[in-house]
């Protein structure tokens, strides 16, 4: 290979044949055709004197030409780092404004916490168990009125209950306003709760 040594930093290659030797070596796909293809269109040029330095073919190789071991050129490569960069920061900024959003809408009370929909839930539970408590409690002697005592009317008391039962579900299906009181368990002589 024709180098020369310039300040023992930079090399100085005389031909175009040295270039594309210390291309090949530096891991570039690079042609003599392509190599003087662009010296005439003015991508690489050499220096007074018509020799190329080092560091100018690394400027040049960068950015026209493709590496052997990717096949792409490093321009393509931060495109595409840059790119994903770009997806990423997209995504999270996508993602602050989804959680602004449901803070904002959860401050409008769009939004109630999983914990009160659960203690709302088992206190309308509880309102309706003990709305069927009491409803079979009152109905019974109604139902076996009813029924008059006989089992061969059981269909009548069946029908009967079906109405009742009916009726208290349409009451707690009603849009009311429920107030829930929860008293503690008694505490037993030993200081534990039944």
């Amino acid at each position: 290979m024709n180098v020369k040594e310039e300040n023992q930093t930079e090399r100085i290659l005389d031909s175009i044949a040295a270039v594309l030797e210390y291309l090949k070596e530096a891991g570039w796909r690079a042609t003599k055709t392509t190599i003087y293809r662009h010296r005439n269109e003015g991508k690489i040029m050499p220096a007074a004197g018509g020799a190329f330095r080092q560091r100018e073919v690394d400027k040049y190789a960068r950015a026209w030409l493709k590496r052997l071991d990717t096949g792409r050129k490093i321009s393509d490569r931060l495109d595409d780092l840059q790119r994903r960069k770009l997806e990423r920061e997209l995504k999270t900024l996508d993602l602050d404004f989804e959680r602004k959003k449901f803070a904002h809408d959860r401050d409008l009370g769009l939004y109630v916490s999983k914990e009160r929909v659960e203690v709302e839930w088992a206190g309308r539970v509880g309102i309706l168990e003990a709305g069927l408590k009491q409803w079979l409690r009152s109905g019974v002697a109604g139902w076996i009125r009813a029924a008059g005592g006989d089992l061969n009317r059981s269909g009548e008391l069946v029908n009967e209950m079906m109405r009742d039962l009916d009726e208290q579900l349409n009451n707690y299906a009603a849009a009311k306003e429920y107030e829930l009181e929860i008293e503690p368990a008694e505490a037993d002589v030993d200081g534990k709760g039944s």
